[in-house]
Parts: C-alpha cells; sequence; structure tokens
C-alpha cells in the first residue's frame, strides 16, 4: 500500500517499489506545521521517503517533523522559504540533489550526524543561509558540485572518509573558521573554497589536483599543505594575500595562470626547483612581492605575460631552451641575477619583458630578429647581442644606464624614436 498526503487527504493505492513498511509524503500547500511524529501510531504505517519536489517552493511551511524519513528525493524539500525547522531520521540514508536548495531560514537541521550518507549530492544543501551548525558525515565518500555553496553561517563540515570535493561545494561558507583538515580528498574542485575568507590553514595530505578558482580569494589563510599536488588550476590561490608558506609535492608538473597572482605574503613554497614544469603560466608568480631566494625551472620552455611581474625572487634560475619570454614576464623584478644569460633557442620576447628590472647584471645574448621595449629600466644591463636583430622599438634600451654593449645584424633596417 502507497499512504499519500495529498491536498490534506489520505489516499491509498498499490506501492511496489519500496518495502510495505513505507509510505511517500506529498506535497501539501495548506499547513504551516508539519509534524508526522504520530503517524505511525495513528495508521500502523511510516512516511519514510518525501517524494521529488513533493514540498517544493511551499513557502508556507515553517516546521517539517518527519521523525521515520530516510529517504529525501530531488527537491522535494527544496524553496521552503519560511521553515526554520527540520527534522528528520537519525537514519537517514539518502538527501539527493537540490533536497533544501534555498532553504534559507532553515536554522535547526536533525540530525547533524548523518552515518549512512555515502554521496554528498549537487547542491543539497545549497543557499541554506541560515543554517549554522557543524554537520558531520562519517561515511561519506564524496561532495558533489553546490552542496553547502552559500551556507554563509555553517560552523563546519566533518568529512574524514571524502576523497573528493566538487566545483563550488564550500563557496562563501564564510562562517568556517579556524584549520581545516581534508585528510583523504584527492581532488578539489574549481570555486570549491572560493571566499571562505575565516579559514586560516588548509591541510590536504593526499590531493594531487587543485581546480581553478579553488581558493581564490580566502583573504585569512596562512598556510597551504598539499605534499602530493602535481596540478594547481588557474587562480587557485589568487589574492589569497595571508599565505605565507606553502607545501606541493616536489614533481608538480602544471601550475595555471595567475595561481599565486598577488599572494602578497607568500615567503616559503617548496618546492623550489620545479622540475616537472614546462611553462610559467601568465601572471603566475605576479606581485609576489614577499617571495625572496632562489626558483629554479630546469625544464621549462615558456615564460608566460607578467608572470615574475613585481615578484621579489632574487636569482632565477632557468635553461637554454627557452623560447618564449611573454609580455612584462620579469616586469619591476627583484632579481639581481638570472642563469643561463644567452638563449639560443629563444624566439620571442615580449614587450617590456625585462621594464623595471633595475637590479638585474645581465650580458644576455638572444637570437630575436625584433627588439621590443623589453629593457626599459633595465639599469643594470651590461650588455646585449642580438646578432639577427633586423629592428629596433622606440624606447628600447631607455633608462639602460649601465648598457656598453650592443649587437645586433648588419642588416637592421629600423631604429625607431627615442
Amino acid at each position: 500500500l502507497n499512504v499519500e498526503v495529498v491536498n490534506g487527504s489520505l489516499q491509498l493505492g498499490k506501492y511496489n517499489s519500496v518495502s510495505s513498511n513505507a509510505a511517500v509524503a506529498s506535497r501539501d500547500a495548506s499547513y504551516t506545521d508539519l509534524d508526522f511524529t504520530s503517524f505511525y501510531d495513528d495508521t500502523n504505517w511510516r512516511i519514510t521517503a518525501i517524494k521529488q519536489n513533493g514540498f517544493r517552493g511551499n513557502t508556507y511551511v515553517t516546521s517539517f517533523v518527519a521523525p521515520d524519513v530516510v529517504t529525501v528525493n530531488q527537491y522535494s524539500l527544496a524553496g521552503l522559504s519560511s521553515l526554520p525547522n527540520m527534522v528528520l531520521s537519525q537514519n537517514v540514508k539518502t538527501l539527493a540533489a537540490y533536497a533544501f536548495e534555498k532553504n534559507s531560514l532553515m536554522t535547526n537541521f536533525y540530525p547533524q550526524t548523518m552515518n549512512n550518507i555515502t554521496i554528498i549530492r549537487t547542491a543539497v544543501f545549497d543557499g541554506c543561509t541560515g543554517l549554522s551548525e557543524t554537520l558531520s558525515f562519517p561515511e561519506a565518500t564524496a561532495i558533489e558540485n553546490s552542496a553547502f555553496r552559500n551556507c554563509s553561517n555553517l560552523k563546519g563540515v566533518s568529512v574524514p572518509n571524502v576523497t573528493s570535493i566538487g566545483s563550488q561545494s564550500f563557496r562563501s561558507c564564510s562562517r568556517i573558521v579556524g584549520d581545516v583538515e581534508f585528510p583523504e580528498v584527492k581532488f578539489v574542485g574549481e570555486s570549491s573554497f572560493q571566499y571562505c575568507n575565516k579559514i586560516t590553514k588548509f591541510s590536504f595530505p593526499n590531493a594531487t589536483t587543485v581546480g581553478n578558482n579553488a581558493f581564490y580569494p580566502c583573504t585569512a589563510v596562512t598556510n597551504f599543505y598539499l605534499p602530493k599536488a602535481v596540478s594547481l588550476g588557474n587562480h587557485s590561490f589568487r589574492d589569497c594575500k595571508k599565505l605565507g608558506d606553502i607545501t606541493l609535492s616536489a614533481d608538480i608538473s602544471s601550475i595555471g595562470s595567475y595561481a599565486f597572482s598577488t599572494c602578497s605574503s607568500l615567503s616559503n613554497i617548496f618546492p623550489r626547483v620545479f622540475d616537472s614544469l614546462s611553462t610559467v603560466n601568465q601572471q603566475c608568480f605576479y606581485n609576489c612581492g614577499s617571495l625572496k631566494g632562489t626558483l629554479s625551472f630546469p625544464n621549462v620552455t615558456v615564460i608566460g605575460t607578467s608572470a615574475f611581474h613585481s615578484a621579489a625572487v632574487e636569482e632565477l634560475i632557468l635553461n637554454d631552451k627557452i623560447t618564449s619570454f611573454g609580455s612584462e614576464a620579469f616586469r619591476n623584478c627583484a632579481f639581481t641575477n638570472i642563469v643561463p644569460q644567452k638563449f639560443p633557442e629563444l624566439t620571442s620576447s615580449g614587450d617590456n619583458a625585462f621594464n623595471g628590472a633595475s637590479k638585474l647584471v645581465a650580458n644576455f645574448e638572444f637570437p630575436l630578429v625584433k627588439i621590443l621595449r623589453g629593457f626599459r629600466g633595465a639599469a643594470k644591463l651590461q650588455s646585449l647581442k642580438a646578432p639577427n636583430a633586423l629592428s629596433i622599438a622606440s624606447e628600447a634600451f631607455k633608462s639602460c644606464a649601465s648598457l656598453k654593449l650592443v649587437e645586433f645584424s648588419a642588416s637592421l633596417t629600423n631604429i625607431s624614436g627615442n
């Protein structure tokens, strides 16, 4: 038999998909306080599941108490914008995608520990801005996209066995504070912790992949521990302005554009030698004004636009296989030395590549055909040999006060003004 609550009346019928000791509650827009505590005593039936879309969008319900419900289907209790109180079975086993989406006033949720949930589904608590508890999922192994997005008062989530965190899963959870550890997580999705601005330390001892925007910007974080991370997405740590220390894998092979852009407090990074990188992407270390010492990239062939713009790195070790320096790649860098200084494979050096690198003592040799405005303000540049150069841009060597030797092609055809 199937017992449904439909428009305030009970209906009986065949029900074959659930055990006989089960019933499904459907939508009822006429009640405000729905309490099914005595339903079994009254009928000898237990309401154990809520139909898909069952009470979706019901703006009248202020309390929902169903202590026998173990299955909440998609959207079934979503959009209850007047509801502060939600009680389900302590043995709840299924919370489907979007189950409680946009229940913005839901402040009391029971149970807070859900031992039988194995997957935290897409957007299940998305937009529950009033939810202020710490929720525990001891057996969950995955968090899907947007699961807790915009839960701006959520104090924390305990998921000791989760191995993957979906995109935007904790985005704008701005009340989670202190140190956060995910011991088994291997994959951190896009924007998963974006705008979590009160977390001070993240620890992912087994994570290998960090998605785009994952922690952009977590303005309070000071420490990241990712000793197995081999891939960082674009903007992954951008604008984490208090980040001082980060540990990555020695075998890291991909760091996305803007990954550490404007991490102005970053002073300690491991590794310092990036053997497995082939490209330093656009604005990767832009404005890392505390990152001093030496960085080494023995196998990199491309340096992207503004990759080290305004970085505090004092020595940069590259290799003679470099093919491209992007525009402003080293602009206003603090380094005094770059190794090597002869780049026989270099085919492109963008505008302002070394502009303002005023401390760099260098004697460069490039096979470039065009010399752009690459060295303005490189006050300690001593020489440049470019035997293939056919043109020199305006202001190419402006304020290069230490320049003693310049060599170009005998077929040089153009020298622009200034």
